[in-house]
């Protein structure tokens, strides 16, 4: 098993592991930042996108921080790895012209669902 097919690998009977970039499962306390780097670099070639990656590394941290109050390991390795960033998509707007179309066809077909548009529309 590759480090790109699963975050983490529990064995709920046996031994907590993560998996490394090379395959081999290591115990919660021996895993370092280096494993979870390599993580990152095996999951951007097996193409995951960076908001992906982002909650795969929360999960992780969110992981070690639990191991840690367990008494599992002492530090988190994911805590000095930031995320990676994200492309900001725009904001969709529909246009007035077509608002006042839609409005025109309600009016003419179906006053309530109009009368609600409008409420929504100046609510938002």
């Amino acid at each position: 098993m590759t480090a790109a097919k699963t975050i983490i690998n529990i064995a709920i009977l046996g031994v907590l592991a993560v998996p490394s970039a090379v395959g081999a499962a290591r115990a919660v306390p021996n895993v370092r930042q280096a494993d979870v780097e390599a993580y990152v670099a095996d999951r951007l070639k097996a193409g995951a996108g960076a908001p992906v990656i982002n909650r795969e590394l929360a999960t992780l941290k969110n992981f070690f921080n639990f191991a840690i109050a367990r008494g599992l390991c002492k530090a988190n390795p994911v805590r000095g790895i930031k995320p990676l960033p994200e492309a900001r998509r725009p904001i969709k707007i529909i246009p007035y012209k077509v608002l006042d179309k839609y409005f025109d066809w309600c009016r003419e077909n179906d006053p309530l669902l109009c009368k609600q548009m409008r409420l929504s529309v100046h609510r938002s």
